[in-house]
Formats: C-alpha cells, structure tokens, sequence
C-alpha cells in the first residue's frame, strides 16, 4: 500500500501533485493506494480547502488510522491529530513530544522528500510506505501521463456552458495572476508596472493573432487597472467561481500565460489544444530567497514550455 500524504495548508495545485506522485508510485508497484488527508478539515486553511473532490475519477479511499499507524505509528499519530492529546495527558511540550515521534517512527514507514531530490530517486522507493512532499515535477508521473489526465477529469459541474464555448470559440489565452504573497516592491515580476505579465503578453503576440484574454487572479482589481495598460485587447476577468471551476475554464483555453503557482502550472498542463502555447516565469521567481533553492526545482518548469526571466 502506498499512503500520499495531501499535506494540511497545500492549495489545490499542490494537492494534485501530491495524488499523481502517489499514483504512479502505487501503478509502478502494483500496489493499492490510499490518501492521508484525515486532518485537513480540522487543520487547514479555510482559503486552502481539500479540493480532489471535484475530480469524480479519484475513487481512491482516505487511509483509516489503523492503515497508517501499521506502515508509519509516527505520522499516523501526527496525521490524526493525537499529539495534542498525548502531550496534554503526560504534561509535556507539544514540541518536546513531535521531536521524539520524529525521532523514534519517522523514519520508520515513510518517505519524506529530501531538499536536494531527482525524480530518478523516486524509482526507489517501495511499497507500504506514506510519501511525504511535494513532487512539483511532471517527471514523478511522466510514465501514466495518460492515467494522470483521466484522473484529473472535472465533475460537469465545473464548467459554466456559455462560458466554455465562448473560450473554445475564439483563441483564448488564460492569464493567471497570482498577487498575494507574490506582489512586492521587491518582486520585479509583479511589482507595481507588472513586467513579468508584460513581457509574457508581448511575447504571445508574437507567436499568435487575435488574442482574447480570459484573466484569473486572487487581485482581480489590480488585473482590470494595470492589464488594459499593457496591450489594448478583448480581456474577460474572471471572477465569483471556485479554483476547480477556474482551472476547468483554464484547461480549455488554446494559450495559458502562467503565474509563480502550481495552480496555473495545472491549468496549463491539463490543456490540450494541440497547438497551445505556454509561457512561465522562470523558476527562480518562484519562490521567496531562503525558503527553497531554484535549483532544487530545476523539473518544475516542462523543457517545451516558455520560461521568461
């Protein structure tokens, strides 16, 4: 059995990295696969909900406790919320008692993404274990590609008609803006003049005609003042629906200008206009200085897709 940990605070792109990665684990192995997400509702953030349930294909059951505790006793701990429990009754620091577990099971029934990781390493891990980490990379999965597009089939629901057949109907190029986290003085990507966008717009221009911009972002005020600024085009700005409804819209666009996010990385990979275009930030604007190196994530980023720095 291979457990995937869907890891508490992961937004839904991480979350689907997470799924693949264990799936072709489990397919390699031939083995069954179950998810570890029985916290999430208790631990999560309420702006990063479980999101796998708008892909009606994952019939893959949650991992009941007894499942884990057999492969990992540590995380299963972890992963059911028992820690604050014990270390209320012994009198001892959650910390204190979260060091020990790591120490003594951890290692023991689980696998934990190392910092510096090849998705080659990953043909070496075996069965009955938890996987632990991110697998930001195509590679992990490359093999069930195929298995992973089916999997990752949107429930009907997702898709507003008038909307889907507008973006099929012309040649639609999904714009991700992600501001948040990512929108300071500092970031030269999406700073107050936006240049990554600009960039990544002027180099669209170049390689199609009659673009129509269907603009997702978690600012979309900033989007509807500064894009129009940038290029004088048809830009629809999308807005009141759920991530899985704007990634469904995303995926059937003909072009995808991603943002720094797993979420567009997603968008863009579940296209399949045969002759999309993708453009990128390059993976060293990904992610805050200190927190990750770029180098570590050099697979992040497909070798056919547009990376602008």
């Amino acid at each position: 059995m291979i457990i995937t940990r869907i890891l508490p605070h992961s937004g839904m792109g991480n979350q689907m990295f997470m799924y693949a990665a264990g799936l072709a684990a489990a397919v390699r192995l031939n083995t069954e696969l179950k998810l570890g997400a029985s916290d999430y509702s208790a631990v999560t953030r309420k702006d990063r909900p479980y999101c796998l349930d708008c892909f009606p294909q994952i019939t893959e059951p949650f991992a009941e406790f007894r499942e884990t505790f057999r492969i990992c006793p540590g995380e299963a701990v972890a992963e059911y919320l028992l820690i604050e429990r014990l270390a209320k009754e012994l009198g001892i620091f959650k910390e204190i008692l979260k060091l020990s577990l790591r120490v003594v099971t951890y290692s023991y029934g689980s696998y934990k993404q190392p910092k510096i990781f090849s998705p080659s390493d990953f043909l070496n891990i075996k069965d009955n274990i938890v996987l632990i980490g991110f697998w930001e990379s195509e590679k992990f999965f490359a093999d069930i590609a195929g298995t992973v597009r089916r999997k990752f089939t949107f429930s009907p629901e997702c898709f507003d008609p008038q909307l889907s057949e507008r973006v099929k109907t012309c040649n639609s190029v999904a714009v991700h803006v992600r501001r948040g986290d990512k929108a300071s003085k500092k970031d030269k990507f999406f700073c107050s003049d936006g240049r990554y966008i600009k960039l990544a717009i002027e180099k669209l221009l170049s390689l199609t005609e009659n673009p129509s911009f269907f603009v997702f972002s978690d600012d979309i005020e900033w989007c509807r003042k500064n894009l129009p600024l940038i290029h004088d085009a048809e830009y629809y700005f999308v807005e009141g629906r759920t991530p899985s409804q704007d990634m469904a819209l995303m995926s059937l666009c003909r072009h995808v200008i991603m943002g720094p996010s797993t979420f567009s990385w997603w968008g863009a990979w579940l296209n399949e206009y045969p002759g999309k275009i993708v453009i990128a930030p390059d993976i060293n604007f990904w992610y805050k200085p200190g927190s990750y190196s770029p180098g570590n994530h050099k697979d992040l980023l497909p070798e056919r897709w547009i990376k602008i720095s």
